[in-house]
C-alpha cells in the first residue's frame, strides 16, 4: 500500500463521541502513520514525537497523552519506558500491510503487561502468532474477528437501551384492572388504544400499565364512564337522561357517553331525543 496509511473508521467515531480528545486523536494517528508498516509498531518516545513534530517543548503533554491511550487501549507499552530513550509502542488493532504479516492485525493487549505483540488473521480463520523479543511463536486459537465483534457490541447496546413496547392482552389488561380494584373497563380501554395505534396523544406508548392507571386517575369507570360525569352547561343531566334511549349500548341510558377521541372526557349520546331536551317546560 504506497503511500497510504491505513486508518480504522471507528477512531473518528470515538473522537466525535468525545472519547478521544483531539489532542489524543492527533497523537494516535501521527503513530499510526509513523509504526512501521510490517509491525504495527512505532519505536520511539515522547521527546522522539515531539522532535518529529517540531516543537520539543510538547514533551510532557505528549507524555500524558501517551498515558491516555495506553489506558483507553488504543496503545501499549512497559511500564517505566522512556526513561532511556526510544522504546516500543504497539499500536492496537493496527492492520500489517508489509512483510510476512501482511494482511493480518496487531492485537496489542493480548498478553496485557507482557507487552508482547500478537497478530490475528481478519476473518479469524488461522491460528494467532505471538512475537516476542527472542523471536519464539507460539500458536493459540484464532478471536473473532474485530469488526464483527465491534458490530455485535453495538447491536447490542442498541437493544438494551431500547426496549421493544408489546400491546398487552385483553386477559392482561383484565387481570390488571381486577388486581388494582378499579373500575376501568378492560374492553374499551383496549379498543381505544388499538384503534389509535397504541399512542398516549402523539407519542407511543411505552407503558401500558401507566395508561390503565390514568384512566382509574381520571375516574373512567365501568363502560368508559366518568364517575359522576359532568353535565353539560346548556342542559341538566336529568334532561339528558330523560331525553336519552333506555336501551342505548353506548350511554347505559345516562345520555352521556365518553368521547372516542378524548379519553375521560364526556359527551351527549347520539340516542338523545333533541326534540325532548330543547322543548321548554
Amino acid at each position: 500500500m504506497n503511500n497510504f496509511t491505513a486508518i480504522r473508521n471507528p477512531l473518528l467515531d470515538h473522537l466525535v463521541a468525545g472519547k478521544l480528545s483531539l489532542f489524543d486523536f492527533g497523537l494516535l494517528v501521527f503513530l499510526i502513520m509513523r509504526a512501521d508498516y510490517s509491525s504495527g509498531i512505532y519505536q520511539g518516545c515522547a521527546l522522539t514525537i515531539a522532535c518529529q513534530c517540531g516543537d520539543p517543548s510538547e514533551k510532557e503533554h505528549i507524555q500524558k497523552a501517551l498515558r491516555r491511550l495506553r489506558d483507553k487501549k488504543y496503545i501499549n507499552y512497559r511500564n517505566g519506558d522512556g526513561s532511556r530513550g526510544a522504546y516500543p509502542i504497539l499500536i492496537n488493532k493496527f492492520f500489517v500491510t508489509d512483510g510476512e504479516l501482511s494482511g493480518k492485525r496487531l492485537n496489542a493487549w493480548k498478553q496485557a503487561n507482557l507487552v508482547l505483540p500478537e497478530y490475528e488473521n481478519q476473518n479469524g480463520e488461522a491460528t494467532l502468532e505471538a512475537l516476542s523479543r527472542n523471536g519464539e511463536g507460539t500458536v493459540k486459537a484464532p478471536n473473532k474477528d474485530n469488526k464483527t465483534q465491534d458490530r455485535e457490541d453495538v447491536k447490542t447496546k442498541a437493544v438494551t437501551a431500547r426496549p421493544i413496547f408489546k400491546p398487552p392482552t385483553l386477559e392482561e389488561v383484565t387481570a390488571y384492572c381486577r388486581e388494582r380494584g378499579n373500575q376501568v373497563d378492560s374492553r374499551q380501554w383496549l379498543d381505544h388504544y388499538t384503534s389509535n395505534g397504541w399512542k398516549v396523544g402523539r407519542n407511543p406508548m411505552k407503558d401500558w400499565k401507566a395508561a390503565v392507571r390514568t384512566w382509574e386517575k381520571n375516574g373512567i369507570g365501568h363502560a368508559g364512564h366518568r364517575a359522576p360525569a359532568p353535565a353539560p352547561a346548556s342542559n341538566s343531566h336529568k334532561d339528558l337522561e330523560n331525553a336519552a334511549d333506555p336501551d342505548c349500548t353506548r350511554c347505559q341510558g345516562c345520555g352521556l357517553r365518553p368521547s372516542w377521541q378524548k379519553p375521560g372526557v364526556s359527551v351527549d349520546c347520539e340516542c338523545i331525543d333533541r326534540t325532548a331536551v330543547e322543548t321548554p317546560s
